[in-house]
């Protein structure tokens, strides 16, 4: 189909059932037919970890996080906790609390803590939320995920 729509659909399909070669080959039809869509690199981001490959997700993921109005945070977090690969996921989030510079966002920080919590590691979670409300100290939303 020449239906960028209907090359979304398989490409999501193709994660969810964990065909890692189905959907490499759906998301390259996908970015043929529509390059232009956010959600194309989200679901390249979603291989990369489902499959495990943590080092070609890193930069997606942190390409993801500078898109406009929190549209990348929002890829970015369901890519976390839907590619089908917990540990991975994990091991990006740890990668994010020591390594981004330009993850000071309190929504970034709260996502990141929210996915952590999701995904299991609830220490991963309250180190996110601690930072959250130490770089934002004024906002009381980083202090109610605290408890």
């Amino acid at each position: 189909s020449r239906d960028p729509k209907v090359a979304a659909h398989a490409t999501r399909v193709a994660i969810a059932a964990a065909q890692w070669d189905l959907a490499r080959e759906m998301q390259a039809r996908w970015a043929e037919l529509d390059g232009k869509d956010l959600a194309i690199t989200q679901a390249g981001a979603m291989i990369a970890i489902g499959t495990g490959d943590s080092e070609r997700a890193w930069p997606i993921l942190r390409g993801l996080l500078k898109a406009p109005g929190g549209e990348g945070r929002r890829l970015v977090g369901q890519a976390l906790r839907s590619a089908g690969r917990p540990e991975s996921a994990l091991e990006l989030l740890r990668r994010f609390a020591t390594e981004a510079d330009g993850v000071a966002e309190i929504e970034i920080l709260l996502t990141f803590s929210q996915v952590a919590q999701q995904l299991g590691d609830l220490d991963l979670a309250l180190q996110f939320a601690q930072l959250a409300s130490v770089q934002h100290a004024d906002e009381a939303r980083a202090w109610l995920w605290l408890g």
